[in-house]
């Protein structure tokens, strides 16, 4: 059957290349490119049928009759929510970031150009079932940004998403069909639409938080970072187990990301036995390794490709979702079956003499520092997660060499072993024993697997807490960035709903949205950390550090958690809602929380506060697009009850215009302006003026804290005849008189002189 797959795979691919190449010099090499891969018998009817059904559920629209150039690819984020846009997708170049713009175009030079590089890597695979995703990776690679068809006036779906999604459904409907041979007849092609013939697959990982966070000592960073890559391997070493056990490829994965899975399965008894098989040993396995802690809850729903992909009624599609997420909610609550419970109560309870002085488990081996197993695992392989020239490789078996690895489950009731190995060390390997290869870079042994490795190192070493705060501007402190798209999950279930006229189904559009999603949090965004993006960023200071002190502890499809110098944490959350606003031309937008906190301060106290103010800045109206920072602070409301509020909260565009453009840019002018000035120099004076705002921002009307902070900025004039320093001066006062009458004013500057401090705090301050 996997032939037969590859096959129908390898004539979905000509069918949709074909006129692409027709009438080119390259025509004859496509031709002779593709034959290489087509042997055997050709089921021609039953391939006929499904390439027909196929073309008609991934494109509804009728064809032009004409073919002409294709000359631009349109963003879908001119379609996301109704957004209005008119932006066209441009090729990546290097160290750019590809936001949309209103003037693109492929002309035929850089579109001959793709398409040669196309066959040249294509050329490079060899005739096997078995490298069908290496296909579909070469598609991924060279064909993203040409429009999936030929006409003038674009198109919204790549080349390259169009094939990986027909290629899914070639697979989808060829194991339905043979599987259900009564129901095939050529004559039936819209009796078929109508079948239940697709079953949409969702699983997600439970208890990540705590596994991630729940750690703390010495050498918390490596393990975090770890732990978090773990999570991203342990979600992909499951969708691709699910997806040999079945014989599909890569394609039929939908979605992925933030512990998150979507997957397209063909409807059959087979398919439901393998999920349940495969669920149940992994579910198994993590009992036993990791207790309770982690648990992959997952469930499935019938659809007809009708309901799916064709239908007018936008409820339909909107439907399939609902009842796949209801079922998944009840497979959450209740999550173990009876042979699992008794194998719960069957664990002894005895008491074990010591923790690990990391994740305070104290059910499994700790050695003479006081490390359980797992985390000496996680502490080992965290130095090889900077280095993208090894490979991920996964085997069935322990290496006898010694090397860190980490332990992962199968689907066939046994343990996996994942290696960093590098190419040579690779194919030394039996194939026997290799489970699963993947590569970091932009080409490599096996699949593709992006996964955000930027940390700033010392000595080639990951960075730790301490040496971080030690090259922080200022004041000595860490920050830890948490943020995630606004309004996601509405996206992915509403965002398309008007895209019929576009010409294709929503969920085409939603699996090309999560996959630009995650190439921004997985790619794109370690451009703006590492200094190689050739764009102005910006900076609260003059002099910005271009490889930002921070580390990615975590990037995936929609979120982030960074941790690093304070400095270059607000740094990086201020480009990264500038970069993100022009990706998704406004379409979309994130909020984010920013907390401050002292190096021996618990990891998953940090954590937790971050998310009360990432909470915070997307309750503090409908549009959401905000950020919150430092922390909470108990206030009294309108009614005299005292509640935890985060005070410096701001709408983005609010906090980088008013808070840092306008009141923090004025003070660091001003006070850089009157270096020699005994009188306005000191921070003292602005400490005080501080009090003064802080006492009218409670106590808004008694004016006696108004009529003292005017005093005290006349106190600040200069006493010399300089004409610069006096228009300086005026500036500055008048601008901080009209501040404080006005309350949001107030709480802007209050968060700009609390900025300014922290940047001028040295060591010795009290």
């Amino acid at each position: 059957m996997e032939r037969d797959i590859f096959n129908l795979s390898i004539q979905n691919l000509v069918l949709h290349l074909r006129p692409f190449f027709q009438g080119s010099d390259s025509y004859s090499r496509f031709t002779s490119v593709i034959n290489n891969f087509l042997s055997g018998e050709s089921k021609s009817d039953t391939f006929e049928f499904i390439l027909k059904c196929i073309d008609h559920c991934v494109t509804m629209e009728e064809k032009d009759s004409k073919l002409k150039q294709a000359n631009r690819l349109n963003s879908i984020f001119n379609l996301l929510f109704q957004n209005g846009t008119h932006k066209y997708d441009v090729p990546p170049q290097p160290n750019l970031i590809p936001y949309p713009t209103e003037n693109a175009e492929i002309n035929s030079e850089q579109q001959a150009e793709l398409l040669n590089v196309f066959l040249n890597d294509l050329s490079m695979i060899s005739a096997n079932e078995s490298n069908l995703n290496e296909i579909l990776d070469v598609c991924e690679n060279t064909l993203s940004f040409l429009p999936d068809k030929i006409n003038s006036a674009g198109s919204y779906l790549s080349l390259a998403d169009k094939l990986k999604f027909s290629t899914a459904l070639c697979a989808c409907f060829y194991q339905y069909l043979t599987n259900n041979r009564n129901l095939f007849n050529p004559a039936s092609e819209n009796e078929f639409y109508q079948e239940k013939s697709l079953l949409l697959f969702s699983c997600d990982i439970s208890g990540i938080q705590k596994f991630i966070y729940t750690v703390s000592g010495e050498g918390v960073l490596k393990s975090l970072r770890s732990r978090s890559f773990y999570i991203d391997i342990l979600l992909e070493h499951i969708i691709n187990s699910i997806l040999r056990t079945l014989g599909l490829p890569c394609s039929n994965r939908i979605y992925s990301g933030g512990g998150r899975a979507y997957l397209l399965l063909p409807n059959t008894e087979n398919t439901k036995n393998a999920i349940e098989s495969c669920m149940n040993s992994i579910n198994n396995w993590l009992l036993e390794n990791y207790d309770i802690a982690l648990y992959i809850a997952y469930a499935y729903t019938e659809c007809s490709a009708a309901d799916l992909f064709l239908s007018t009624d936008q409820s339909q599609y909107n439907n399939i979702f609902i009842r796949l997420s209801t079922e998944l909610s009840a497979n959450k609550a209740d999550r173990y079956k009876s042979k699992q419970i008794l194998q719960l109560n069957r664990k002894s309870d005895q008491q074990h003499e010591r923790e690990c002085r990391i994740c305070s488990r104290s059910n499994r081996e700790i050695d003479s520092k006081g490390v359980c197993t797992l985390c000496n695992d996680f502490i080992s392989v965290s130095s090889f997660l900077l280095d993208e020239s090894l490979c991920i490789v996964i085997l069935n078996q322990e290496l006898q060499n010694n090397l860190p690895s980490l332990k992962l489950p199968s689907t066939c009731a046994r343990t996996d072993y994942l290696y960093f190995l590098n190419p040579q060390k690779l194919s030394e390997i039996p194939n026997n024993q290799i489970v699963e290869v993947y590569h970091r870079g932009e080409n490599g042994p096996g699949q593709r697997f992006e996964m955000g490795t930027y940390a700033y190192t010392v000595k080639n070493e990951m960075a730790t807490f301490e040496q971080i705060s030690e090259e922080t501007e200022g004041i000595k402190r860490i920050a830890v960035l948490r943020a995630d798209v606004d309004n996601l999950g509405l996206a992915f279930m509403k965002g398309f709903d008007s895209a019929g006229s576009s010409g294709y189904c929503p969920l085409l559009l939603t699996a090309a949205l999560s996959k630009k999603l995650s190439l921004f949090f997985k790619h794109y965004l370690q451009k703006i950390v590492n200094g190689t993006l050739k764009e102005e960023l910006f900076s609260l200071t003059d002099t910005p550090s271009q490889k930002k002190k921070l580390v990615m502890v975590y990037s995936g499809g929609d979120d982030l958690f960074l941790v690093g110098a304070w400095n270059d944490v607000i740094d990086t959350a201020v480009n990264l809602r500038k970069s993100f606003e022009k990706y998704t031309a406004g379409a979309l937008s994130l909020s984010a929380g920013i907390g401050m906190f002292e190096v021996k301060y618990p990891l998953s106290a940090m954590a937790q506060e971050t998310e009360e103010l990432v909470d915070a800045a997307k309750s503090m109206d409908e549009k959401k697009d905000a950020v919150a920072l430092f922390g909470v602070q108990i206030q009294k409301d309108s009614d005299g009850v005292y509640r935890s509020a985060a005070v410096h909260c701001y709408h983005w565009k609010d906090f980088i215009e008013k808070v840092i453009g306008e009141k923090l840019r004025l003070l660091q002018d001003y006070f850089s302006h009157t270096k020699s000035m005994e009188s306005a120099n000191g921070n003292a004076f602005l400490y005080r003026l501080k009090s003064y705002i802080e006492e009218t921002q409670r106590n808004p009307n008694e004016r006696i804290n108004i009529a003292r902070f005017a005093y005290l900025l006349a106190r600040m004039a200069p006493s010399e005849k300089n004409s610069e320093l006096l228009e300086v001066y005026s500036k500055f006062s008048l601008k901080m008189y009209g501040w404080i009458l006005n309350a949001e004013d107030r709480q802007q500057l209050l968060t700009a002189i609390t900025i300014y401090f922290y940047l001028k705090r040295s060591v010795d301050d009290k």
